[in-house]
């Protein structure tokens, strides 16, 4: 063999070993592209679920967990159109709501065991943290909508959810 040859081969290897720890070290640092849209905690899978109302239906995640109820919608960049975030309680009560951390404002429903909406706030801006909300009377779920979802699709307090 030709020592060009042989030095040609020798960069080839050299230039593969590298490219290969440069991919290995990218891998192991968590920096692999990523293709799925992420929670902010990534470890946490939440369930869906459809829910009509009269005149709109979404699809929500479910935060079923004392975990997934602290976490909430605090952290991410935004809810989407036609998407909102189910806190289902194990027991009726009056569930107070913060803006902790939120980047956006949003609507939230109060929705007593019978799935009737029993209180609402529209457009609840990041700026009233810490302002703790109330509802008027127990519930055991609570919704989280985008920002005019209430008002938008003409909402209102009694109405009866489908989940």
């Amino acid at each position: 063999m030709s020592t060009l040859f042989r030095k040609a081969v020798f960069w080839c290897l050299s230039i593969s070993i590298i490219f290969a720890c440069f991919l290995l070290i990218i891998v192991m640092a968590g920096l692999t592209p990523n293709t799925e849209k992420k929670t902010v905690d990534s470890t946490l899978i939440y369930q869906k679920v459809a829910i009509k109302f009269q005149n709109a239906e979404i699809i929500a995640d479910i935060a079923d967990t004392q975990t997934k109820r602290e976490l909430g919608l605090s952290g991410r960049r935004e809810l989407v159109e036609g998407g909102g975030m189910l806190f289902v309680f194990d027991e009726t009560a009056n569930h107070g709501f913060w803006m902790k951390d939120m980047k956006f404002p949003i609507d939230i429903l109060w929705i007593d065991e019978n799935k009737q909406i029993i209180d609402s706030i529209s457009n609840w801006a990041t700026s009233t943290y810490p302002k703790i909300s109330y509802p008027k009377q127990k519930a055991k779920y609570v919704l989280e909508l985008p920002a005019g979802f209430i008002d938008a699709h003409k909402i209102k307090l009694g109405e009866f959810l489908e989940f």
